[in-house]
Formats: C-alpha cells, sequence, structure tokens
C-alpha cells in the first residue's frame, strides 16, 4: 500500500482499490521485522472531508466565512473509484480528468443538496480528490456544515460560516 506518512503509533496510507470489501488483514513491515495483524472492515469509499478552500485556494471554515454564491472546493479521500482508473500511489492525471464513478451530493446543513460540477481525483496528486460546488444562494447566514452524501454512507460534517 502506498505510504503518505508515520509518525508515533500512527500510519497512514491509501487503501489499494482494487482490495475487496469486507474484512480486511492488515500487517506492516518495517526493517524486516513484522508487526502484529489488524484487522479492519474495507468498505467501497469512506469519504471525509479535508479542508474547504474557495477557488483561489483561500481557507474557508468556522474562522474563514464564505458567501452565498461563492465557489468552493472541497478537497477530500475515500471517494472510491474513478474514470479513468488511477493505480493507489500514482499521482492523477490532469488530462483528462479522473472522475468520481459514483460522486456524492454535497449536503449543506443536511438540507440544501448541491450536485458537484466536479468530483474527481486532483491532478497530480494521489489520492486527493476536489468536489466543485456552490454555496446556495438561498443558504441561511451564520455557521453551516457541508458534508458528502452516498447512497447509506454520509461523511462526517465540515464547519463552515456564511456571511
Amino acid at each position: 500500500a502506498p505510504l503518505f506518512y508515520t509518525s508515533f503509533g500512527q500510519i497512514a496510507f491509501q487503501m489499494p482499490y482494487g482490495t475487496a470489501t469486507g474484512t480486511a488483514l492488515v500487517q506492516v513491515e518495517r526493517d524486516e521485522q513484522i508487526s502484529n495483524t489488524v484487522t479492519v472492515n474495507l468498505v467501497a469509499r469512506a469519504p471525509q472531508i479535508l479542508a474547504v478552500t474557495d477557488t483561489a485556494y483561500q481557507l474557508r471554515d468556522a474562522n474563514h466565512p464564505t458567501k452565498v454564491g461563492e465557489t468552493l472546493i472541497l478537497w477530500a479521500i475515500g471517494l472510491g473509484a474513478t474514470n479513468p482508473p488511477v493505480a493507489a500511489g500514482v499521482a492523477a492525471p490532469l488530462s483528462p480528468p479522473a472522475v468520481a464513478v459514483n460522486p456524492p451530493r454535497v449536503l449543506f446543513n443536511s438540507v440544501e443538496e448541491v450536485t458537484p460540477s466536479f468530483a474527481g481525483l486532483s491532478g497530480g496528486s494521489a489520492g486527493l480528490y476536489q468536489l466543485i460546488v456552490t454555496v446556495p444562494l438561498d443558504m441561511r447566514k451564520g455557521v453551516a456544515y457541508v458534508q458528502l452524501d452516498f447512497p447509506n454512507w454520509y461523511s462526517p460534517t465540515a464547519p463552515l460560516v456564511v456571511q
């Protein structure tokens, strides 16, 4: 599996796309030493929003407000298969872009549903997805939460402030 980073007590890696869903065993090898085996449950996708920016890549969160009608980029992981397929650990192509086979809906405050104008891997990055959405014009001002919605699966929410 492609390794992103390690730190004390933590290893971040990209699960290869071709791995079958269900129960899997994970084991680490370092300097020819083998770790204990850990059981994990693999699903087809496990979406997680990492950050939200505007189109100039300026952060949008609880401390950096957005506006109704603003176009945002949701940076995420775990959206699953793409077309064309991209192997785990390999940088996504710029052209044609690797689009999500089953893109999620984007929910603002669990009710405002938005279809992304783009949902796919970020060109030049490995395993990093972008979803491009516009904040609804009728969005209530104040604290808002954005999340990704797949059938039978929601991502954790990311907080925003709408002005």
